[in-house]
């Protein structure tokens, strides 16, 4: 970015050394002091030379340094944190642009709370004693201070293919003696919860709009919602709210604006640029591809499989070092992720804690968490605003070591069977070694009712082939018959995403197909990333994507495979 910052190079050109490597955080500030990441945003992606300018004018950058790993040739990396930021504090000047991120001993509390006061984003926590280690390390820790604040409930948006079930809440605040609209909260919900709010908007008198926005049920101001956000964009939108509680202790008129009322700065474009470090690691060494061919293939895909992550929480494994190298899982967004990538935070039952999840809205975002080694990426059955209400039911075939044979039999009696009952299905490749068979649910099931679903569905199958298929999760008492796993229907539970690679030697894809592809040919490694786009380009259309617009009639359905269930003394 040398050349979009000259003013940082000026001064860093100036500094009294002939040799220097320092860290720190390039920072705009806005009418307030405070750090301003969409100006700060604005002003990197300007490239014209004449826009630099008028940018450096306007949106005048600061480097904040915190660290010094090396000065005149001598590495500091193993030296204390504190002589290395003294020499950082001897080399830097009073004033000026570089400045010295000044340190507070011990007072860790305090400079918390001050900083929450401040409306700062928190503090960065770290050991006195600790050396310099690239990426993440114990000797340092990041303390958010998420703001919160009381929001007037202003209007509800359904649940999609319901009227009734609220899936979002659309707040405001007093600017004056004016209702400001804030955008709209849609998770941080529970089926409790989201039952009183319905009970609430029965009793309230619609109102006129705030905002154009149709999908909002706009109603009158009458109670309070607390929410905690990451901050209010220039739109005067929170960004990444969580709905905390009701506020029946405040009145709507006492939730007033806190945002300052400056002249939002001009819009700037959505697409972000991904450098890709090392693109020439090798990551499938069996077909010499590299990262770069990885995140080039996810570049490329893009248009088909946009409509399988937005607004769905993802988690990744990911594999630093190619498909033979050490990998890991990871469901938690770290701390150095930019904040363009949209992150949605998530209660864990499990671990008893929040999770920042991914959610993949644009390229830009795909080709980051490719960027980053993820290699394959899996979903969930939900969307962030219907977290409850899954588009999908899988029945996901495992050979272990079964033939494949044996899985596309499986596969062939489950369509036979929705066939019977008037049920749409859409097949798909795993990538790996087995073939996922979903039923669109047009989010009327909870995960419950979806696994329930998936249950009988899968009993009445294996009464037809049981020397072919099984539901017994033991895998010795499988005898090589084909796992049909139902209980990946679940809240939480993940399915490998349309369209991403796996970790194997053939660098192979989950791939939708058509029914008329489940032949003895069909093999998953026919399908990789090398291949995959042009398929698509081929094909004209994805065989897979009506599963998530078609709308069955479910009751119809169950009611026929019920019917079946008993004959075959499935149920009773």
């Amino acid at each position: 970015m040398t050349a979009q910052l000259p003013e940082i190079v000026q001064a860093a050109r100036l500094l009294p050394a002939e040799s220097f490597t320092l860290d720190g955080e390039i920072v705009v500030h806005d009418a307030a002091g405070r750090p301003d990441f969409e100006a700060l945003a604005a002003r990197i992606r300007l490239a014209d030379r004449n826009a630099v300018i008028e940018g450096r004018r306007h949106r005048p950058t600061t480097l904040y340094t915190f660290d010094c790993i090396e000065l005149l040739g001598l590495d500091l990396r193993g030296e204390p944190l504190t002589f290395r930021k003294a020499l950082l504090e001897a080399l830097l000047p009073t004033s000026g642009v570089l400045r010295y991120s000044a340190h507070i001993e011990r007072a860790g509390r305090s400079a918390f709370d001050a900083a929450r006061k401040l409306g700062l984003e928190g503090v960065i926590g770290k050991r006195a004693e600790g050396r310099y280690v690239s990426g993440r390390s114990n000797d340092w820790i990041k303390v958010r201070a998420d703001k919160t604040d009381d929001f007037v409930v202003v209007g509800w948006i359904p649940m999609r293919g319901t009227k009734t079930d609220v899936g979002a809440l659309a707040l405001g605040q007093y600017e004056g003696e004016r209702l400001v609209y804030r955008g709209r909260v849609g998770t941080g919900f529970d089926a409790t919860m989201r039952a009183e709010l319905a009970r609430r908007f029965a009793k309230l008198e619609a109102a006129s709009p705030l905002a154009e926005d149709r999908s909002v049920n706009w109603v009158e101001p009458s109670f309070v919602a607390e929410v905690s956000y990451r901050e209010i964009t220039n739109a005067g939108h929170l960004r990444h709210p969580v709905f905390g509680r009701l506020r029946d202790d405040k009145r709507p008129e006492q939730c007033r604006s806190h945002v300052l009322s400056l002249e939002p700065p001009a819009p700037v474009a959505t697409e972000h640029e991904v450098v890709v470090t090392h693109p020439e690691k090798i990551f499938f060494p069996e077909k010499g591809l590299t990262k770069l061919d990885l995140v080039d293939y996810y570049e490329g895909i893009a248009p088909w499989m946009q409509k399988y992550l937005t607004d769905r929480p993802i988690v990744l494994t990911r594999f630093p070092d190619g498909i033979h190298g050490k990998s890991f899982y990871q469901r938690d967004a770290p701390a150095f992720v930019p904040e363009w990538i949209r992150r949605e935070v998530l209660w864990s039952e499990g671990s008893e804690r929040k999770i920042h999840y991914f959610v993949l809205d644009d390229v830009a975002s795909l080709k980051y968490i490719a960027n980053m080694g993820a290699i394959p990426i899996h979903t969930w059955h939900a969307r962030v605003a219907h977290l409850e209400q899954p588009d999908w039911c899988v029945l996901d075939l495992d050979p272990k070591s079964a033939p494949f044979s044996a899985v596309i039999e499986t596969a062939h009696t489950i369509y036979e069977l929705t066939k019977e009952i008037d049920l749409p299905a859409y097949l798909k490749t795993s990538g790996s070694s087995g073939l996922h068979v979903l039923i669109p649910l047009a989010r009327r099931l909870t995960h419950d009712q979806s696994r329930t679903f998936a249950e009988l569905l899968a009993r009445v199958v294996i009464a037809r082939i049981p020397d072919v298929a099984t539901i017994n999760r033991s895998v010795p008492s499988r005898k090589k018959r084909v796992y049909i796993d139902y209980l990946q229907n679940g809240h939480g539970k993940l399915l490998v995403t349309t369209f991403s690679a796996r970790a194997v030697p053939s660098a192979s894809v989950s791939m939708p197909l058509k029914w008329s592809e489940l032949t003895s040919r069909l093999d998953n490694a026919n399908f990789h990333i090398q291949n995959a786009r042009k398929r698509m380009q081929r094909l004209g259309e994805d065989p897979l994507a009506d599963v998530l617009t078609t709308s069955p009639d479910l009751l119809a359905a169950l009611e026929r495979l019920t019917d079946l269930a008993r004959r075959a003394h499935v149920v009773e």
